[in-house]
């Protein structure tokens, strides 16, 4: 088997049958890949629509659980999986039409670790709204080098993984968690080996005012800026656990650095107050956590960082006035 869709539900029985029709629609034989559905605690009506939907199918499963958010969902779908690759597919997303056949050859003639593949992101009506495009021309490389040098989405979902490596190295998902894709992604590619990008179109993302970069509910952003925090110490005692090189130390530098520019984001979302800003300035300078030296690859947050979080009174002023979306 070539590959396991692992596709987490949690009431989405909305979107459900677009997304199983979507995986469905690859030119595939049922021996040649399985979906692995996550039931993650719904209360809607979501397994009993997949379940009518998948009736006449002998390569699925569904797997029922109390509720471990995304990440918890995602490992149980790693455990359960049997195909070569794994794709982690939301189930408000789709992949295109027989998109995902010549991802999976790639990925096996260069015996790959991760494949990173194009996306785009819709709206409700299937608008394009982005597109991220990448690709390393055929060449493979080791994670970290690869990070350094070509960089898609923190997504898990725009990725193949190979369940092999999943396993061998025991990478799989910080449960509970906002930004879990972030802090796995870390661990993943700071110990592969075999990575690859190619620019071949896979997956189509739906974008609702609901998810966690969106949204206005102040509470969903103060944990948001909790789990950050939380991440930010898992990914340094990863670093601790590499050897030291410059290759290394700039790959675990640049997310740090990311994270604490994350942090401060979401406070100005929800315009938060200077000394709120003060205080988490101090707690991160006391813990040693306070990464704002190195530069960031996405241009606005390295801004944030050169010219508010090296000078915080500045925030101040930019609080009243300065909208982050």
């Amino acid at each position: 088997m070539l590959c396991s869709v692992v596709i987490p539900m949690y009431n989405v029985e909305r979107f459900i049958v677009r997304c199983l029709d979507s995986v469905y629609s690859q030119g595939l034989s049922h021996n040649e890949f399985e979906v692995i559905l996550v039931n993650d605690g719904s209360t809607d009506n979501s397994v009993a629509v997949a379940e009518l939907h998948l009736k006449d199918k002998n390569n699925c499963k569904i797997i029922s659980q109390r509720n471990k958010g995304l990440g918890g969902a995602r490992n149980t779908g790693i455990l359960a999986a049997r195909g070569r690759y794994i794709l982690f597919l939301d189930a408000d997303d789709k992949i295109l039409p027989s998109a995902i056949k010549s991802v999976l050859d790639v990925a096996e003639q260069n015996s790959l670790e991760i494949l990173e593949f194009s996306a785009i992101g819709v709206d409700i009506n299937d608008n394009s709204v982005y597109r991220v495009q990448n690709t390393t021309y055929s060449s493979v490389v080791d994670g970290i080098s690869y990070y350094n040098s070509i960089r898609y989405l923190h997504s898990a979902c725009n990725k193949l993984y190979l369940r092999d490596f999943l396993m061998k190295n025991n990478l799989f998902f910080l449960e509970q968690i906002f930004i879990e894709d972030f802090e796995f992604n870390t661990r993943t590619f700071s110990l592969a080996k075999r990575v690859l990008a190619t620019d071949s179109l896979v997956c189509a993302f739906l974008q609702t005012d609901n998810s966690i970069t969106r949204t206005t509910d102040k509470d969903r952003k103060r944990k948001m800026i909790s789990d950050i925090l939380l991440v930010l110490k898992e990914t340094l005692n990863t670093q601790r656990r590499m050897i030291s090189n410059a290759s290394t130390n700039q790959f675990f530098e640049e997310r740090k650095a990311f994270l604490v520019a994350t942090m401060f984001f979401q406070l100005v979302k929800i315009r938060a107050s200077f000394v709120e800003v003060r205080a988490l300035k101090k707690q991160l300078e006391k813990e040693g956590l306070f990464y704002v030296n190195y530069r960031i690859y996405d241009y606005r947050k390295n801004l944030f960082r050169l010219f508010v979080l090296k000078h915080i009174w500045l925030y101040r002023f930019i609080k009243p006035c300065f909208s982050l979306s």
